[in-house]
């Protein structure tokens, strides 16, 4: 698979890609340290953010650190730590209980704070808490992570897949560890459970990133992640049939469906499996095949306005007029403001009308 190359779809006088590809460039010389250093005990406990109990912390943190003026009311568990930072006092030294560096600890906080505002949908308060988190512990991979999918949300899909879920894959231990045989070493003085969790974000990452590229169409990328992640976790349902969609987007239909056989073997009631794999049969023009993944995934789950109006579109194929109609119907009820799906049954009256002109030249 290729690397993608900005110059490939950069005009000379785009001053603006070329000023990102520099980014790039300096962010890679600025972040070397990270990713070549050998790992020591002290850099690994910057990983184990995700295994404190969140309430022993917090009472901890007010107990060795927490001098402030500022009232905290630790009935709010998921703030408490970064109320506490909002302060602007980060923390000294090493905690005595944990054995973590302070900036560490105020690290997890921010992270907290950002997955609090992520689940409210309030992606731009996540992505400062994220930031923050990433000031205080650039070994932060998780934080990392979020913020590479929050900017997805955001729909910044190629500086999400490039910077924050490139460095989120890179910094993590098992990748570091593949360097050199000491960094090997010291991974196997982890507990079974850090090198679970470690696994855990790394496949994580790789899906994320894979996404990312499939969204962003740098789909040689998104191929490879996807692969990469399977290799880790080859019993993830989701890592198939996104590899699916992108073995769709190549043409290699026959390729698609042995990703979506994988994923149902995994999964026999997934929907996504079903409508994506009914997408690859539409373009192979399966449409009998394609409608009977529609009916499926439809009686898994109501269907959506696009689903609607593509079986519709497969009825239209095999000229059956009110089936196709009726699901056409159906779609403009549920988003009668879709352009798309205008554009659709447009498409589905041509076909019908062409079949009917047909049948009646023959008589």
């Amino acid at each position: 698979m290729k690397n993608y190359n900005y110059d490939e779809e950069c005009e000379d006088d785009d001053d603006e890609a070329r000023a990102y590809i520099r980014f790039l460039a300096e962010k890679e010389e600025r972040d070397r340290p990270l990713k070549e250093a050998i790992l020591t005990d002290d850099i690994l406990r910057t990983y184990h953010f995700d295994y404190f109990d969140l309430e022993n912390l917090e009472g901890n943190y007010i107990e060795e650190y927490g001098k402030t003026n500022n009232e905290i009311d630790l009935t709010k568990s998921l703030w408490a730590i970064n109320d506490l930072f909002a302060t602007g006092k980060p923390l000294p030294g090493i905690d005595p209980r944990t054995g973590v560096y302070g900036p560490v600890i105020a690290s997890i906080g921010f992270t907290i704070a950002g997955n609090d505002y992520a689940e409210m949908d309030d992606y731009e308060s996540a992505m400062a808490n994220y930031t923050k988190a990433i000031e205080l512990n650039p070994r932060n991979i998780q934080a990392l992570l979020n913020r590479g999918t929050t900017r997805c949300h955001l729909g910044e899909y190629k500086q999400a897949a490039y910077e924050d879920l490139r460095d989120a894959v890179d910094l993590n231990p098992l990748r570091l560890a593949e360097k050199n045989k000491q960094n090997r070493s010291i991974l196997k003085q982890l507990s079974d459970e850090s090198m679970h969790h470690l696994k855990l974000c790394l496949i994580e990452s790789l899906h994320s990133r894979g996404i990312a590229f499939l969204k962003a169409e740098l789909f040689d990328e998104a191929f490879d992640d996807f692969s990469e992640a399977i290799k880790y976790d080859p019993d993830n349902s989701q890592l198939y049939i996104h590899r699916a969609l992108v073995n769709k987007e190549f043409s290699q239909y026959e390729e698609a469906l042995a990703d979506f056989a994988e994923a149902l073997r995994l999964n026999p009631d997934d929907p996504l499996a079903y409508t994506h794999r009914a997408g690859v049969y539409t373009r192979m023009e399966k449409y009998h095949t394609a409608i009977e993944d529609y009916d499926k995934k439809m009686s898994l789950e109501p269907g959506s306005a696009v689903e609607y109006i593509n079986r519709a579109f497969c009825y239209s194929k095999i000229h059956n007029e009110s089936c196709a109609l009726k699901d056409a119907e159906i779609a403009i009820q549920m988003d009668p403001g879709n352009r798309e799906i205008r554009l659709c049954l447009d498409n589905i009256h041509r076909e019908l009308k062409k079949h009917n002109n047909a049948g009646c030249a023959k008589e």
